[in-house]
């Protein structure tokens, strides 16, 4: 039971990330033109891929803690440190080479935190259970 409310909390969190990143992307269209809506949209992509990946990477930590692993969690938590330096670097790439405008970028990556919330309030309100 607890698995499938965790799995439906993180599709409903998957999605209003995804939306955010969307809403976000259009208004900054709308708002300053394609290169700082293309730039919002990127940003907001890199906002659902970092979402997938962590989900990924803390299910096989938490996985290798309760199996009494603690290689595989240090393994899955050498992944989360790697995986964080990919996006540093991918970003910097992104920005240094005109690739995304940085302030339209920051805004469509703040369709994470923001779907976040918006994701697990809304699943809190979905759930019959409670």
């Amino acid at each position: 039971m607890a698995t499938h409310r965790a799995d439906h909390t993180f599709q409903v969190t998957l999605r209003a990330v995804s939306g955010a990143a969307i809403l976000f992307a259009i208004g900054a269209f709308v708002r300053s033109g394609h290169e700082a809506g293309l730039s919002a949209l990127i940003g907001g992509a890199t906002a659902v891929l970092n979402l997938m990946a962590m989900k990924g990477i803390l299910g096989g930590v938490i996985d290798g803690t309760v199996d009494g692993n603690l290689g595989k969690g240090r393994t899955f938590g050498t992944l989360a440190v790697l995986k964080l330096f990919g996006l540093m670097v991918g970003v910097a790439i992104l920005l240094m080479r005109g690739i995304a405008q940085p302030i339209p970028f920051v805004i469509g990556y703040l369709a994470l935190p923001v779907g976040i919330v918006v994701g697990v309030l809304l699943a809190k309100a979905e759930d019959p259970s409670e």
